[in-house]
């Protein structure tokens, strides 16, 4: 697994972060590439990772009773994919527009 070894700065989530904070967690932070149409997170499995998306966007579908979907929502460099929040909701977080994050 290849570690960070200088944040960039790109997300906003982790930029906004005390040094201090960041510090706790920045060696499990690994770069990663988020090619085009990867499904992040799958409501079928649990949740391995958390996804800092530094360059791209990530959209958030909600799967229906009859398995059509439909996107709710769109996360680019503002923020991260994979929690949650205990919703009892079936999601599926894909990217839209590939480029490359981190992965903690």
């Amino acid at each position: 697994m290849q570690t960070v070894s200088q944040y960039s700065g790109n997300n906003w989530l982790l930029a906004a972060l005390p040094a201090e904070d960041f510090a706790l967690f920045f060696s499990a932070l690994e770069p990663i590439a988020l090619p085009l149409r990867h499904t992040l997170q799958d409501a079928t499995q649990p949740i391995e990772h958390v996804y800092f998306i530094e360059e791209g966007v990530c959209s958030i579908l909600n799967i229906m009773t009859d398995g059509s979907t439909i996107e709710v929502g769109m996360i680019g460099n503002e923020g991260m994919v994979g929690v949650n929040g205990g919703a009892k909701i079936h999601r599926r977080a894909g990217v839209r527009m590939h480029h490359g994050g981190l992965r903690a």
